[in-house]
């Protein structure tokens, strides 16, 4: 088993990673609000913030959402269906994803349910 965890950096992408989630068979994840360092202490200082900010970039948070998976090509086909949906994980800034053997899981998570 696998702890993935994925860091969206573009919430507009956002739905298409969940829709990809289903797809791959994911349903073993939590979503977190998330802030990277730059963009803490862009907010934090108090010059750096209103510079940022006026120039566009008003969206200082982001997603990061862990899940439990069983296998990593799961992960592959994650990366194949965000490819074909035109998400460039390559660009900057966009998203990271990346894995973590886990010794050991205890629990159980919630049923899927889509209704």
């Amino acid at each position: 088993m696998y702890l993935l965890i994925v860091i969206l950096n573009n919430e507009k992408h956002f739905e298409d990673l969940l829709q990809a989630y289903v797809e791959v068979g994911i349903s073993d994840a939590t979503v977190l609000e998330s802030q990277s360092i730059n963009d803490t202490v862009g907010s934090q200082v108090p010059i750096f913030a209103g510079l940022k900010y006026s120039m566009g970039d008003s969206k200082p948070y982001s997603k990061t959402i862990l899940s439990i998976i069983i296998d990593k090509q799961q992960v592959d086909y994650l990366v194949k269906i965000l490819d074909d949906a035109g998400i460039d994980i390559n660009e900057p800034g966009s998203i990271r994803i990346m894995t973590l053997k886990l010794d050991n899981v205890y629990g159980k998570p919630k049923e899927f349910d889509l209704e």
